[in-house]
This record gives structure tokens, C-alpha cells and sequence, in this order.
């Protein structure tokens, strides 16, 4: 791997030493802008046509025969060029634009093969980390190619030709660390590109706006040169050190992109920065010193990268998996064509007018266009990504291979009306949900999938725990029986799915597969929550680390292993302390300990507990924290667009300590005046911190004396019946908003409904010292009680109850309404003592 990074950082110097340093070489050796206009045009001219050609190149040839084969071609005549100009100076100018163009040329094919090469190379839990690594080092070539042509513009042309070819001799000795495997089984479909980078009302007018600026970019390239050695009297030399700054203002900025797409949305996000940028390049023309040109260069460059982080996201989000390549490849075709056209433009007009008065009419012009997409822009980020066309013809039937299982539960065929000629188009066929194990918040958001008219698939293992529910098993349209913890199966199982039939969202059933969901998503080109942070809200270390990093109230923590690593824990974090899983959810083995022999005790009782929870075994991580005193409480809400919606606080009730078992919970919580406000405050700055984007979040919270503190976040719907309280109190149903936002759709589109009471609880039935289940009486004048809105006893008789550790200990649950939170109290006493559970042999010890 580090061969292949330093292969990819000397190619990356090589070609922004020739993109950046050609048209100032040029316009240094004749004074002329119109022929550093000619080399903006013959540097980008090439690469756009061997655009096309690259997909057909990497069918024929490996990866490393690409690479070897054009590091070879470019090595090769830079060499000539370089003979020719120490043989022959007049040459020079000639020379350096003949290597300039067969190095553009060799440039599209060897950036194609880097990064499918990197794809290859990675293994796919370091898939983030590689991209990451990438991008820094394109970056950090960008910062130093202009630095290094500065100061090779002060020598003899043949020294700029020779940095170049360096390293691509550099590359050459590299190449080695490529694999030898072709990278695709046929040819770029352009027409399936085509239709995705044109069709998408979305793309359409991002590859606009992408034209617009890519055309400004060129014209700053090819007349910066004139318009600071005329204006200011710099030389093209010291430009250069210009961009090199502008550079690392760029780096800087960037790293900004995430916190402003959260914080205003992706649309408003990518109008923003296109608009600013048109500003700014106006601003550069208009510049009375060079130090405030140089301040104009640098933020046009900088909200040029910003901008670019819009387009790879809506491009992301927008494309499906299966046609990404060609989508690209069209993308890329359209986008660069204005810099070649940039570059004629000053060539042809450089003789007659000033390259300011060039850039300040072209900047006009591309705001004035801007402004006139930004409302349609607006609208078509709220509309859902167009659908990935069909693969022809084929039905569905049962696909078996190895542990994975595809069982169409429903086939209908609709019937066929003969018509002379269709009236009207055929509607497009409804969303195609997948569920990734619809147990708890899953199977209520595929029920109202279902309600909507959308298709369902569930993957699933549907055993034990997972078994799918008999509710659900004969109205989804598929069930994919496969081990869904084993990632590489499931994934593959999925892609099978959606070659023959695209998904249109993947949700997780459950807070486990909120990681799976979201790196399923991410494979096959849908929205969904950032992969590369979304560990963080499953897992309990990660998700303290980030709330410490953006310097939010946390409880002192430390993650163990093992039981030797107790004695230095419980010493950091101080007694009384709570144990807990890193990864576990339902109150499981949460303790609290006030000495280190009962954290010891705690420790062996969860690492030792042979409880299967999903699949999972309990492992040996967990998380010993500080002790938070104060009531708990819960926040519904959900995040789209970019902006944090807190819809409910619930409050909490809990068993007795040391245990932390969830007994009951009320929405909206009796908070006092202020609090309410607080506390969503505090969570709105936890969400940002753990990089939620998109989608509904339970974040648990305790009051302390210094203001609200986490307990733990989760990118899901509450579980325990939440849902349903919110539902009824607040009038908002979680489960559409997530559909909707996953699919696209303006938040509208979930609507909101009439809450049914002011407040709505939960109760769960509890037999503490019972072992054994042998029945309950009082069912049925719980349901008739004023207020119950359903109840449901989960145990058959003969069944075990847990100890009053987790939720295991429940027996049941009723769900009720109330005018006001005394009244709910009372009902919840009253639906306690009217449900009998029967006498039951043994106790817990």
C-alpha cells in the first residue's frame, strides 16, 4: 500500500507541475497571454478526449501494464523534448506544449486505473482510510507542484521538462506495487451516463454549474499571469508561490465542507459555494494590490474545492451503483470541456481585449446563469434520484449459493390491456424498501412502507431472535435469507437483489445494523448515513471520543479488555463507576459498581455470560465510565437536510439500581421551565459531533448539576413503544420521516397528523423474584381501562423471566393515553395492579 500511495503522490506532482507551471512557462517565454490561453487549451484538450477511451484501454490491458505503459510513453518524450531544446533553444516553447499534450493525453487512463487500483488494494474496513490518505496527498501535490514550478521558471525551460519527466520515471519503478488483474468485464456504457448525468433534474444542473466554474477556472489560470505582471509587476514565478498559499488555504478550508452541508442543508450548501465563487472570481479582477489579489485567488480556489465536495456528494447520492462508471465518465466529459474552451477563448480574444475585462464578463455572465438555476436547483435536490433502468426481462425466482437464500414470498402479474396506443406513460413503479432485520423500529417501518405502497424486501437470517414476524412474512415482497453479521455475505446478497431489481433505500431494523445499513447503502450508490463516521453511534468509545472532541459535556470513560485492566480503569474514572458493553443495547450487563471488587464481579458476569442477543455474542469490550446522578431522559428528533429537529423529550423510568432496567417511559417528559430548551440544545451539538447527516436519532441524556450529559446516541427510532408515544403526543410519525428522507422526498412529505392526547406512555409488566412464566389474569380489563390503547402479554407460559437486570425482564406492555402527566401516573398504577402475573415456583437468587 505504501507503494501504490507514493506512486499515486509522484504522478499526482508530475501533473499539476505540468498543469499549473505550462501556461506560466509559456506566457514567460513570449509576454503573450494568448499563448498561456494555447496551453490551457492544449493541456485540457486531450485529457478530455482520452476520456473516452479510458474504459476501453483498462478492458484490454492490467492495471500495472497502463500505468508502465504510459509512465514509459511520457518518460519517453519528455526526454526528447528535453534534447531537442538543449540541441535546439528555439525550440523550447514547442517542446514543452508537445509534452504538455501527450502527458494530458495518458493522464485520464492512469487516473481511471489509480483509482480503481486503490479499490482493489484496499481492504474494505480500510476502504475510508485509503480514500482519506488519497485525497490528502492530491492535496498536498496541488500545494507543492505550483511551488516547485515557481522556482523552475527561473531556470532554463529544459529543467521544467525534466522535474516533470522525473517523476514520471519516479512512477515507473513504482508501478510494480499495481495489481495485474483487468479492472472491469466490458465496455463504459456512455448512453447509461448520459442519461443519469442529463436526466437526473438534480445532476443536470449540478453539471451546470459545474461547467460555469471549471470555465472561470481556466480563464484564472491562463491570464493570472498577465493580469499580476501588467497590474502589479509580479512575475509568472512569483505566481506561482500564489497558488502554492492559495493551496494550503484550500486544504484548510475544506476540512470545513461536512459542518456546512449539516448545517445548512447539501442544496443551499452547493447554491452557496457556486454563487460565492463567481463573487470572488469577479472580486480577483477588481483587486488594487496584489495582496488582496492574492486573498481573491486564494478564496476562489478555496470555494472551488468546497464546491467540488458538493458535486461528488449529489453525484454520490444520486447515481446508482450499477451505472456510476459511465455516469462518471459523461460527468467528467462535460465538466472539463469549458477549460480547453477557457483556454481558446483568451487565445482568440487575448489580441483584443484586456484578460480582465475577458474574466470580468465572464464572471457576470456565469452569476447572472447561476442565479437563474438556484431555484430549480432548490426544488430537484428535494426530488428522489432517478431509478436504475431494469435488467431485461428476467422474473425473480429462488437464487441459491452457499449460505444465501433468495425466496420470492409474492408474484403478481398485473394484467395486460390491449390498447391501440397508449394515452399516457406508465407509472413508475413504487419505492423498493430493503430492511436489514425488521425486529424492533425495523418491522414498525416496514409495516408503514407497506401502508405507503411501497415494495419491501427484508435480509434477514429469520432464526431465533431474528425470526421475521408473522405479520410481515406473507405482505413483503421478498425475503433474502442470509447470516446478515456476515457483511461480505449479505453485501453480496444485496447486489444480486439489486441487479435484478433496484432498491431504492436500505433501512436497519434495529440500532445493531445501523453500520451495516449505512455501508450497504453506500455500495450500491443510495443515501444514507456517512460511513465514514457512522461507528460512532454504535460504538460506545468512538461515540465518547467524538462528544470530548468537540468539547461537550462527557462522562470520564475508559474502554477494557480484559479483567488486568480493571484496577488502572476504575482508578481513572473514579468510584461509584458504570459498567457497560461497547456495543450492546437493552440495558444489557449496565452496572453500576462502587468498589473495585464489585467492577471485577461485573466484568466476569459480562464477559462470561453466554447470551446470543441478534447472533452476537456478548464479547469482552466494555466501557467503564463516571456515574451521572440526575434523572434520565431520552430525545426523539431526526436530522434532514442538514438540519437537527428535536420533536419530544421522553422521561425514563427506570428499575432499581445497580441495575439500569427501562420499566417505562412518558411524552412528552414533565420537565421544568427551560430545561426542555437545554436539553435540546446540548443534543443538537451531540449529533453534529457524532456526524449523524440524515434520518431519525434516540439520544439518552442525564441531568446533572452542570446541565445535560450523554448517556448514548443511536441513528434510529426510539424502541420500547417510543415510536408509538411520539406518535400519539406529538403528532409526528418518525417511521415516514425516515422513508422520506431516505427516499428523497421533501420533508413534507411526511406529514404530520393529529396527536391523539397530550400525553401518551408505556408500561411494562415486571414479576420481580418470579423465574418462571405460568400465566397472567387481567388482560382484559387492562384493555378496558379508560385511556389503554393496546396491551399484549410477550411470554408463553413455561417461559423464563430474567432478573430485573435489562429488558429481558419483561413480561409485557401497555400502551396508554392521558390529559396531563398526574392522570398518566395514575393510570400507570392502576394498569400495574390490575394485571395479575400467577404465582411462580422458585426465586432468583
Amino acid at each position: 500500500m505504501i507503494l501504490y500511495l507514493s506512486l499515486r503522490t509522484v504522478g499526482w506532482l508530475a501533473d499539476n507541475l505540468l498543469l499549473f507551471g505550462t501556461p506560466l512557462l509559456c506566457y514567460r517565454m513570449t509576454g503573450d497571454v494568448s499563448w498561456s490561453g494555447t496551453a490551457v487549451a492544449l493541456l485540457w484538450t486531450p485529457r478530455l478526449v482520452s476520456l473516452a477511451g479510458a474504459g476501453p484501454l483498462l478492458d484490454r490491458l492490467s492495471i500495472r501494464h497502463v500505468f508502465m505503459l504510459c509512465d514509459s510513453v511520457r518518460l519517453g518524450v519528455g526526454a526528447a523534448c528535453s534534447l531537442a531544446i538543449v540541441a535546439r533553444p528555439e525550440l523550447g516553447l514547442p517542446a514543452v506544449l508537445t509534452f504538455a499534450v501527450v502527458s494530458g493525453v495518458l493522464f485520464e487512463p492512469t487516473f481511471v486505473a489509480g483509482e480503481k487500483a486503490g479499490k482493489l488494494l484496499a481492504a474494505p474496513e480500510r476502504a475510508a482510510g485509503v480514500q482519506s490518505a488519497l485525497t490528502a496527498l492530491e492535496q498536498a501535490a496541488i500545494i507543492a507542484a505550483p511551488a516547485l514550478g515557481g522556482l523552475l521558471l527561473l531556470a532554463p525551460p529544459v529543467a521544467f521538462v525534466l522535474a516533470a519527466s522525473a517523476g514520471y520515471a519516479a512512477g515507473l519503478l513504482l508501478d510494480r506495487a499495481l495489481p495485474t488483474v483487468r479492472t472491469t468485464g466490458g465496455r463504459i456504457r456512455l448512453l447509461s451516463g448520459v442519461r443519469h448525468s442529463l436526466g437526473d433534474p438534480l445532476l443536470r444542473s449540478v453539471v451546470v454549474l459545474t461547467m460555469l466554474l471549471n470555465y472561470l477556472l481556466g480563464l484564472v489560470t491562463g491570464s493570472a499571469a498577465e493580469l499580476v505582471s501588467t497590474a502589479f509587476g509580479v512575475s509568472a514565478s512569483g505566481l506561482s508561490f500564489v497558488y502554492s498559499a492559495a493551496g494550503v488555504v484550500s486544504v484548510v478550508v475544506v476540512g470545513a465542507a461536512p459542518y456546512l452541508i449539516r448545517r445548512f442543508g447539501l442544496g443551499r450548501y452547493g447554491i452557496g459555494t457556486a454563487l460565492a465563487s463567481g463573487v470572488t472570481c469577479l472580486a480577483l479582477t477588481l483587486a488594487p494590490t496584489m495582496t488582496l489579489f492574492g486573498a481573491c485567488l486564494g478564496a476562489f480556489l478555496a470555494l472551488d474545492s468546497l464546491f467540488s465536495v458538493y458535486m461528488r456528494t449529489s453525484r454520490a447520492e444520486r447515481v446508482p451503483a450499477e451505472v456510476f462508471g459511465s455516469t462518471v465518465t459523461v460527468f467528467a466529459l462535460l465538466a472539463v470541456v469549458p477549460v480547453p474552451l477557457a483556454g481558446a477563448t483568451l487565445a482568440v480574444l487575448g489580441q483584443h481585449a484586456s484578460p480582465s475585462l475577458v474574466l470580468q464578463a465572464a464572471a457576470v455572465g456565469a452569476l447572472l446563469l447561476m442565479s437563474v438555476l438556484s431555484p430549480s436547483l432548490a426544488r430537484a435536490s428535494r426530488r428522489p434520484a432517478l431509478a436504475s433502468p431494469m435488467a431485461g426481462g428476467t422474473e425473480p425466482g429462488p437464487v441459491r449459493g452457499g449460505a444465501v437464500t433468495v425466496e420470492p414470498l409474492r408474484k403478481e402479474t398485473p394484467p395486460v390491456l390491449e390498447m391501440p396506443e397508449p394515452l399516457t406513460p406508465p407509472p413508475a413503479p413504487p419505492p423498493r424498501v430493503l430492511v436489514i432485520e425488521a425486529v424492533s423500529g425495523g418491522a414498525l417501518l416496514a409495516q408503514e412502507a407497506l401502508r405507503q405502497g411501497h415494495s419491501v424486501v427484508i435480509a434477514s437470517a429469520d432464526t431465533a431472535d431474528r425470526t421475521i414476524p408473522e405479520e410481515l412474512r406473507d405482505r413483503i415482497e421478498e425475503l433474502v435469507t442470509v447470516e446478515t453479521n456476515d457483511s461480505a455475505a449479505l453485501l453480496s446478497a444485496v447486489r444480486e437483489l439489486h441487479a435484478r431489481s433496484p432498491v431504492s433505500a436500505v433501512f436497519p431494523g434495529c440500532d445493531v445494523y445501523v453500520p451495516t445499513a449505512a455501508r450497504v447503502a453506500a455500495a450500491l450508490g443510495l443515501r444514507g448515513l456517512d460511513v465514514t463516521m457512522v461507528d460512532r453511534v454504535r460504538d460506545k468509545t468512538r461515540m465518547r471520543e467524538a462528544v470530548a472532541a468537540a468539547g461537550l459535556r462527557c462522562p470520564r470513560f475508559t474502554e477494557v479488555t480484559d479483567v488486568e485492566q480493571l484496577p488502572k480503569a476504575g482508578e481513572h474514572v473514579g468510584f461509584p463507576c458504570v459498567l457497560k458493553p461497547v456495543d450492546q443495547s437493552g440495558s444489557l450487563h449496565v452496572t453500576l459498581v462502587h468498589n473495585p471488587a464489585e467492577l471485577a464481579a461485573a466484568y466476569r458476569k459480562l464477559s462470561g455470560d453466554p447470551f446470543i442477543d441478534l447472533g452476537r455474542p456478548m464479547g469482552e469490550r466494555a466501557l467503564v465510565e463516571e456515574y451521572l446522578a440526575g434523572p434520565e431522559y431520552s430525545v426523539e428528533g431526526y436530522v434532514l437536510d442538514g438540519r437537527t429537529t428535536v420533536v419530544a423529550v421522553t422521561e425514563k423510568i427506570l428499575g432499581p439500581e445497580p441495575h439500569f432496567a427501562e420499566l417505562g417511559h412518558t411524552v412528552p417528559a414533565p420537565l421544568p421551565t427551560g430545561l426542555e430548551e437545554e436539553i435540546g440544545v446540548y443534543v443538537e451539538d451531540v449529533v453534529r459531533a457524532v456526524g449523524l447527516t440524515v434520518g431519525p436519532f434516540h439520544c439518552e441524556v442525564r441531568i446533572t448539576a452542570h446541565g445535560p450529559v450523554l448517556v448514548e446516541i443511536g441513528a434510529r427510532m426510539g424502541g420500547d413503544r417510543i415510536t408509538d408515544l411520539v406518535k400519539l403526543a406529538r403528532g409526528v410519525d418518525l417511521a415516514r420521516v425516515w422513508l422520506a428522507a431516505l427516499l428523497g422526498e421533501p420533508p413534507e412529505a411526511a406529514g404530520t397528523l393529529a396527536p391523539a392526547a397530550p400525553v401518551a406512555g408505556v408500561h411494562f409488566f415486571t414479576a420481580p423474584g418470579a423465574d418462571r412464566f405460568t400465566g397472567a389474569a387481567g388482560l382484559a380489563d387492562v384493555l378496558a381501562l379508560s385511556g389503554v390503547r393496546r396491551a399484549r402479554i410477550d411470554l408463553a407460559p413455561g417461559d423464563p423471566i430474567h432478573p430485573p437486570t435489562d429488558f429481558r425482564c419483561r413480561i409485557g406492555w401497555a400502551v396508554f393515553t392521558a390529559e396531563s402527566h398526574e392522570a398518566a401516573a395514575e393510570l400507570r398504577r392502576r394498569i400495574d395492579e390490575t394485571l395479575r402475573i400467577n404465582p411462580a415456583g422458585g426465586t432468583h437468587a
